[in-house]
This record gives C-alpha cells, structure tokens and sequence, in this order.
C-alpha cells in the first residue's frame, strides 16, 4: 500500500489531467487485472492513473466515462479497491498503534538556462530515504548523471516559493540543512522542485559554445548561446551574457580575466588593492548573503582603482544590478554630483557616489552598505537601497579585467 500511495503522489505532481484523453490511460487487460499494481504500469500510464487518483480520491465519479467504454467501471473498481486497501491499512494502525513511515522524498532537479535549445538542459529525480542529510549524495547523482559536468564544475541549487504576503522568493540550497528547509516548505506535495545552475568554467567532453573552438570554454566567434567564459563561483550564466550585453553595449567590451576574488585571495581590503589597484578598467560582481533570494549586483569602473585619492570624476563608471528581487537588470550612471562618482581609499573596496550610492566599506567582515540615488540615479528614482536593506553582507564576491 506504501508504494502505491508513492505512486499515486508522485505521477500527480508531473502530469495535467486532459479532458480529451480520457480513454487510453491504461489498457483493458492492465484494469482487468485484479492483482494490479500501479507500480506495474508505463510510466505514462501511472501518471495518468496518478492523477485521476488524486482528483477523485473518496469516490468514483459514475458517468465519468462518456464513451461507451469500460473504462468507468474498470477505473471505479481500481479505485474502490485502492480504497479498501488503504481503509485496511489504517485499522491495522488503530489496531497495533499508530506507527509513522518515512516516506522517500522525490527531489525534482532541472536545470536553469536561457537556452531552451541545448541539448545538456535536462531534468534529474533523486528520491532519497534520508532527506535531512541527502544533499551530498544529490549532488554526487548530479555529477553522475550528468553528460558534461565534472567535480571542477561549480553548481548552485535554488528553490523558489512564495511567501504569505503572495511574493515569490529564492533560496539558495547549498547544505544539507538549507535542503531539508526546502522539503519542509514542500510538505504538502510529493515533490520539491530545485533550479539548478551549472556553470561551464572546465573544459568539457563536448563544445559548450555554438561554435567548437580552439579552446572548449571561450568561443573565438559569436555563440548561439553564450556561454560563461569566466570562471565565477557565483554569477549564474545568464547573469554574465547580460553584464556582457551591458559592456559591449556602453564601451564596446567585456568581461575579462579574474583580478581578485574574496574567497581565493583574501578578505581584507589590502589583497583587494594589491589584486586590483592600477590594472585598468574593471568590474566587480556581489553576491549577497544572509537573503532568501538570489541577488547579484556589481559595479564598473572607467579608470584604475587606487588605494588613495578620494572622491573622483568617473564619466563611464556605472552600478548595475541584475536582481534583488524587486528590480532586475538595471544599470546607472552618475547623472549628478560628478565630482563623487568614486571614492578610492585604502579601507575600503569599491566605492561609488557621494551617499556613498554604493560602497564595500568593511571588506574583511564582507559587508558593504547601498544609499542609492545620491549621484547615480536609482531604479526607483529615488533613495532605494539594494533588496530593500542599506548594509548588505556578501557570499563572495569578485572583479575582472574588461578587454576588447
């Protein structure tokens, strides 16, 4: 009985009921059967069965069926069978004592791309027995199952839900506990659904690029779809194609090699200047932390970075975001106050406007703080802080050259 309450469940969370296809779920012979398991079905089938199961559970609908078939009293005495069964299992229960089953819980995986074309954007089920500590092994699965990805490549995992006030969230799974959290909040179904982001930064087995080139992860010529030739931790790929897009829309460029990343070269805002300071243009990407939604925000600088010099003039610097969950791609220029347009000193990482507008003023906690609006225009035209809070604490975050 426990397995055909799994697949009941599990077939409705994946299949929509079509009101034109009401004969053929299953054959006559397979509804015939009385010693049928639904876990003895085609997948296609069970999944059809699964849902009407679901929709009319507690009773068989008679007049459901409208053919002239047998399909309505085959189904009605399937169901009415599925019923007595369970009736049964629950007088055992009250019999022996309620006795709790640790059912499997089915993570649904399918992975996040622009490219609805690729050939490596496919879908993964891992059912796991213990869902409090599974997310290792999902991700040992993952590797496995996958045609191109390999343990150098990076991957994050999110789940998406909506909150009480009806406004959808992001969370980032990346521990045993943040996926369990995601299962909680999906106990009410069968299945929780994750996005999954592969970034493509190793040389794989196959051309990731549209077109091969002499090297597997930077395409010597436009892509159908571009790829993330960099080698961030954290910016998922379609956030880089739109940094891309902005670059070479602005300055005819775009994002080049790592100059310095938290993580790898130290926290402190000396290992910044010593990575960054008087390498040229460059761009700085954040992920936020300590945030149920996936934001990613950065800034460009027209000119070389410096540990002294204060406030200065910066015609093309600009602050883009590409979501805090309330604005998304959206890039500005100082449009005022000009003469602030950056602020270069030795505490501080990356800093811009006179509020200041955006600045990482305590890069070894990593912490920084947004009063957008004072010299580069916000997205909401006025004082707006970044994900609605004006300090923001940070996973990593990194800058890059900026080539032709």
């Amino acid at each position: 009985m426990k397995y055909l309450s799994i697949g009941l469940l599990f077939a409705s969370a994946f299949a929509e009921y079509d009101e034109t296809q009401k004969v053929g779920f299953v054959t006559p012979e397979e509804l015939a059967d009385k010693d049928l398991d639904p876990l003895d079905l085609s997948p296609k089938y069970r999944r059809r069965l699964g849902y009407m199961g679901t929709q009319y559970a507690g009773g068989c609908d008679h007049g459901f069926a409208e053919d002239g078939s047998n399909f309505e009293a085959d189904f009605c005495d399937l169901m009415e069978r599925t019923h007595e069964a369970e009736a049964v299992q629950e007088l055992a229960k009250t019999a022996l004592g309620e006795c709790e089953e640790d059912q499997p819980k089915i993570i649904f995986m399918k992975r996040f791309s622009s490219d609805t074309t690729s050939p490596h954007d496919l879908s993964w089920v891992y059912i796991t027995d213990t869902p409090h500590k599974a997310f290792n092994g999902m991700v040992d699965f993952l590797r496995d199952q996958h045609m191109i990805i390999d343990d150098n490549h990076p991957l994050e995992f999110s789940y998406t839900y909506k909150t009480r006030d009806g406004k959808s969230r992001k969370m980032i799974v990346k521990n045993d506990m943040d996926l369990w959290s995601a299962i909680q909040l999906q106990m009410d179904y069968a299945v929780t659904e994750l996005h999954v982001y592969i970034a493509t930064i190793a040389p794989s087995s196959q051309p990731t690029t549209g077109h091969p080139s002499l090297s597997p992860t930077k395409s010597q010529s436009p892509s159908v779809s571009p790829t993330s030739s960099i080698d961030s931790l954290y910016m998922p790929e379609e956030a880089t194609v739109w940094v891309n897009s902005v670059l070479k829309k602005q300055k005819n460029m775009k994002i080049g090699t790592l100059l310095y990343r938290a993580s790898k070269h130290g926290k402190a805002a000396s290992y910044f200047h010593k990575q960054v300071d008087g390498k040229g243009r460059h761009l700085c990407m954040f992920k936020r932390s300590k945030v149920d939604n996936n934001q990613i925000f950065g800034s460009f600088s027209d000119i070389s970075w410096a540990s002294s010099g204060g406030y200065g003039y910066c015609s093309g610097c600009f602050i883009w975001l590409y979501d805090d969950g309330t604005y998304k791609q959206f890039v500005s220029k100082a449009d005022r106050y000009k003469q602030y347009a950056v602020y270069r000193t030795s505490g501080y990482g990356p800093c811009f406007g006179g509020g200041h507008d955006f600045c990482v003023n305590s890069p070894s906690t990593p912490y920084g703080y947004t009063n957008w609006g004072h010299s580069y225009t916000s997205p909401k035209g006025s004082t707006y802080y970044i994900g609605g809070s004006s300090t923001f604490y940070m996973t990593d975050w990194e800058c890059y050259t900026v080539v032709s």
